[in-house]
């Protein structure tokens, strides 16, 4: 495992071993990878999910693979879990390939527009609040797309969105485990670009 910082990612000496942690009450996460595998970049966060399904982690973490069920994964919000991570690709003016961990602000006076044919995480937490009560920490781990990747028909992810993968992986499974115990920070980080920007 390695810690995730403002700065990106660096190693620790302590490792997830899957064992439980007698000052730990597990909670119930989901990690859910939304996208469109045959949208190039958009495949980012099932890919992401599916590689996060060969690593060890706590009890009540829960994988599942969104893609094109926005509406599935609102209902899927508001069905008991204490803790959920959204993993997709969000634009946010970075450059191609750098991630982010945010945490949404799903209070009631917040306005999310219900564009249906385009569920981004924002769009589904909106859908999700009007469902029902949401889990009370919502994180989302985004990779930064590359330009208008997201309108090709392609089974592959552009170079820098598909080496943000693996890196992208060691930070969900990280805060999977701290969600689990209630200890994940709630602030922003940019937390890895691709060598090439650095």
């Amino acid at each position: 495992m390695e810690r995730v910082t403002r700065r990106g990612v660096e190693d620790v000496s302590w490792r997830w071993q899957g064992g439980d942690d007698p000052l730990c009450q597990r909670r119930r996460v989901l990690v859910a990878g939304i996208g469109n595998g045959s949208l190039g970049d958009e495949a980012f966060g099932i890919e992401v999910v599916e590689r996060l399904r060969g690593h060890s982690l706590p009890d009540g973490t829960e994988l599942c693979d969104f893609e094109g069920q926005g509406i599935n994964l609102a209902y899927a919000l508001v069905g008991g879990y204490d803790a959920a991570i959204l993993v997709d690709v969000v634009s946010r003016g970075g450059q191609p390939g750098s991630l982010y961990v945010f945490e949404p602000n799903p209070a009631a006076g917040d306005t999310v527009p219900l564009e249906y044919h385009k569920m981004t995480p924002l769009v589904v937490i909106g859908l999700a609040r009007l469902l029902g009560s949401l889990p009370s920490q919502l994180l989302i781990v985004a990779c930064e797309p590359t330009g208008s990747s997201l309108e090709a028909m392609s089974n592959e992810m552009t170079p820098d969105v598909a080496a943000a993968v693996e890196p992208a992986v060691k930070v969900v499974a990280e805060l999977a485990c701290r969600l689990s115990c209630g200890t994940a920070p709630a602030h922003q980080w940019h937390v890895w670009k691709p060598a090439r920007w650095r």
